[in-house]
């Protein structure tokens, strides 16, 4: 009798390959201002934070300061979050920019450059004036 080959659990949390993870800190999950948000937009903050640490956000972003001619990067908070990657999480560009701007307003990231004229992606980072203001 020959033995039994051991199934793999599968991981809950196990993708197709990426790496890519945010850490989301209690303190934010529990604060009234991450709470007085929609679940929309909750849920796109998280996505924000997962999008800055990618890659291909990185790499826009270094792209984005080189054609500037800037020396300087921008600060590790600092991200961009094109048309074209927004599709990928599921996102069309008109409710991609309207969760950015609704999280401009009540201070979870601010707007670093508005390039719209120039059409070009806007550069952003996130804040922590959501800390200091009281949700309504």
């Amino acid at each position: 009798m020959g033995r039994k080959k051991k199934a793999k659990t599968p991981q809950p949390y196990a993708d197709i390959g990426n790496t890519n993870f945010a850490m989301v800190r209690d303190g934010l999950l529990q604060s009234a201002a991450f709470q007085a948000l929609t679940v929309g937009e909750r849920y796109f903050y998280i996505v924000c934070l997962v999008q800055a640490r990618t890659q291909k956000c990185g790499k826009c972003l270094y792209n984005h300061a080189r054609e500037d001619g800037k020396e300087e990067p921008y600060s590790e908070w600092s991200f961009v979050f094109p048309a074209a990657h927004m599709r990928a999480y599921g996102y069309d560009s008109g409710n991609g920019s309207r969760y950015l701007q609704m999280l401009t307003e009540k201070g979870f990231i601010e707007r670093v450059e508005n390039n719209k004229h120039r059409q070009r992606v806007n550069v952003y980072r996130f804040t922590t004036k959501w800390k200091e203001e009281k949700p309504p």
